[in-house]
């Protein structure tokens, strides 16, 4: 074996271990090299990558012919899993920026995708900036897939996914970037935009209190009993992190609402609201049944879900946005167990029935200022309907962007692809 340092892209050098070995399968064979030499060597001395050769090359004099031993094959991600929980999104998230790819599954390695110690050492800075959580470089190697750091994170600071104020990116010197959860009162959906909006921006997400675990005495925690009383929580939350203005706020479907109702708090309290957008929310008070038998309950709270973070191939021809009939079984699909992942139903089909029953009162006083305002092409209301509803409440002028997708969609990463940068140009970056 030999062990060389290689730049075989201008400044990027990375140590390339060459070894000649007999009836060992490649990966297995990788992997313990690895593990061995995490284990014994200091950081900067473990090779990134690993090639397996029948014999060294030599020269006329019988010496290593450095020239003549290979590039190392750098594989190009192939995601598989896609992520469980806002931690591993976020590092998904990370990952990729780190490495110039587009995407990265929760199972990909980091050194076997092209990571080296300097990388290395980028994404640990990346992490520590981006998450409450400081890993060492040595928990990389010893956990270079995503999966595998997400749950050294869970033991060092515990699962806070179901906070109620999310810190999707916690640093930054801009005024931060506030999201509201839709009506499921999941939060970590936004973090497909993270890799849009500029790192001098912190981001995070709000979501509805009741789905943590309950607390010891098993009251948990007490549901809002207005839409008024939750929008006085969110504003406490938001100014507990931002005590003033100016402020950006961001609400998809139901949240769409909430965070308009937020910004006029805000400006009644005399604070600035520099951006409000809106992703495909109608203004219109929904209409609610007389009993809670006309609210979701378990099984249907399992289908909304299953429409609003299932995978979009499933769906049929028909109507824009349309999902197959009684497709809850779809349950074991990656994006719906990790919205239940730790969440009991009995939990969350009380949140979105209380949400239900909220939404009955929707009663909006004007904003003052430009509304940005994002429609689905196949959602249930036209861009025009959807500037008609909107226009009776913002005093002011109100951009329209028409985003290629359906209603359920909208923060899948292409349909947040086209939402990010509009979003990071009006926020400034």
């Amino acid at each position: 074996a030999t062990v060389i340092p290689r730049q075989d892209h201008p400044g990027d050098t990375r140590l390339v271990a060459y070894i000649t070995t007999e009836g060992a399968a490649e990966p297995e064979l990788t992997a313990t090299l690895r593990t061995l030499a995490t284990r014994n060597l200091p950081d900067y001395m473990v090779p990134t990558a690993y090639v397996l050769l029948d014999t060294l090359p030599v020269t006329t004099n019988g010496k290593l012919d450095r020239r003549a031993l290979p590039a190392p094959e750098i594989p190009t991600a192939n995601p598989g899993r896609e992520p469980r929980t806002p931690r591993e999104e976020v590092l998904c998230g990370l990952f990729a920026e780190v490495l110039g790819l587009p995407s990265v599954g929760v199972d990909d390695d980091f050194f076997a995708l092209g990571g080296h110690s300097l990388l290395a050492t980028r994404l640990i800075g990346r992490i520590r900036e981006t998450l409450r959580f400081e890993p060492a470089i040595r928990d990389l190697f010893a956990a270079p897939t995503v999966a595998a750091l997400a749950g050294l994170a869970q033991e060092d600071a515990g699962d806070g996914s179901f906070d109620v104020l999310l810190p999707l990116r916690a640093t930054g010197d801009a005024a931060a970037l506030f999201c509201v959860h839709p009506v499921s009162g999941v939060g970590w959906v936004y973090a497909t935009l993270l890799r849009h909006i500029g790192p001098r921006h912190p981001v995070y997400a709000l979501q509805a209190r009741g789905l943590r675990d309950p607390e010891p005495t098993g009251t948990g925690e007490q549901l809002p009993g207005s839409l008024e009383e939750l929008v006085r929580d969110y504003v406490e939350q938001i100014r507990a992190v931002q005590p003033h203005g100016p402020y950006h706020l961001l609400g998809w479907s139901f949240g769409g609402v909430v965070a308009h109702m937020m910004a006029t708090a805000l400006q009644r309290a005399g604070e600035e609201v520099a951006f409000l957008a809106v992703l495909d929310a109608s203004p219109e008070p929904v209409t609610a049944g007389e009993d809670d038998e006309d609210l979701p309950e378990g099984a249907e709270v399992v289908r909304l879900l299953t429409e609003y973070f299932g995978p979009g191939e499933q769906r049929q021809a028909g109507h824009p946005g349309e999902r197959p009939a009684g497709d809850a079984g779809a349950l074991g699909a990656d994006g719906v167990a990790a919205v239940l992942d730790g969440l009991e139903t009995r939990r969350l089909a009380a949140v979105v029935r209380n949400f239900g029953r909220l939404s009955a009162g929707v009663a909006l006083e004007p904003y003052r200022g430009e509304l940005t305002l994002f429609v689905a092409k196949g959602g249930t209301a036209t861009a025009p309907e959807r500037e008609t509803q909107w226009a009776r409440y913002v005093d002011g002028p109100i951009d329209t962007h028409l985003v290629d997708c359906a209603h359920d969609d909208m923060l899948k990463r292409g349909p947040a692809g086209e939402i990010g940068p509009v979003v990071a140009r009006r926020i400034g970056g």
